[in-house]
C-alpha cells in the first residue's frame, strides 16, 4: 500500500462556534447569515443525493480528546496494511480475556479464594464466602462441588 499522508479533506465546523460567531454579529445580520449557511450547507448535501452517493456521516474527534492520537494511529494502520486496528485489538483481547478466565478457574480449583482478599476481585468484607454478598464466592463453592464429585 502507499505511505499514509493526513490530508485536510473536510471542512467542520463545531455547531457552538458557529453559534457564537454568528451571535456576536449584529442581530439584523444574523437571520441572514443563518440563510445563506442553510444554503451552502445543503449544496454538497444535494450533489451527494444527484450522484447516487448516501448521505455523508462522519465522526469527529478533537485533538485534546485522549482518542485523538489513538484514532490517527488505527487510520494510518488501516491506510497502510488494509487491516482494521481496532479488529485485530478485539480479538487479541478476547484471547487474553480466554486465557484469563482458564487462570481463574485453575486458582479456583486449586481452593485460592480460601484466604481473604479475594484473588479475583480483592474483595475482603464480610460474607466473603456468600455469594449474594461476595460474586466470585459462587465459583468458588463451584469449584469445591466439582472437586468433591470428582
Amino acid at each position: 500500500m502507499s505511505d499514509f499522508k493526513r490530508e485536510n479533506r473536510y471542512i467542520v465546523i463545531k455547531r457552538s462556534d458557529l453559534e457564537g460567531a454568528v451571535s456576536d454579529l449584529p442581530i439584523k445580520y444574523q437571520k441572514k447569515v443563518w440563510d445563506q449557511l442553510g444554503q451552502v450547507v445543503s449544496m454538497p448535501n444535494k450533489h451527494r443525493q444527484n450522484t447516487g452517493k448516501s448521505p455523508l456521516e462522519c465522526v469527529i474527534v478533537e485533538h485534546d480528546w485522549p482518542e485523538y492520537d489513538y484514532v490517527w494511529k488505527a487510520i494510518k494502520h488501516r491506510m497502510e496494511t488494509g487491516e482494521c486496528l481496532f479488529e485485530q485489538q478485539q480479538a487479541r483481547i478476547a484471547k487474553l480475556e480466554h486465557k484469563v478466565e482458564k487462570y481463574e478457574a485453575t486458582l479456583f480449583a486449586a481452593g485460592a479464594m480460601g484466604q481473604s482478599p479475594c484473588f479475583k476481585c480483592g474483595y475482603n468484607g464480610p460474607g466473603y464466602y456468600q455469594p449474594g454478598q461476595h460474586p466470585c464466592a459462587a465459583q468458588h463453592h463451584a469449584a469445591i462441588q466439582l472437586q468433591e464429585a470428582e
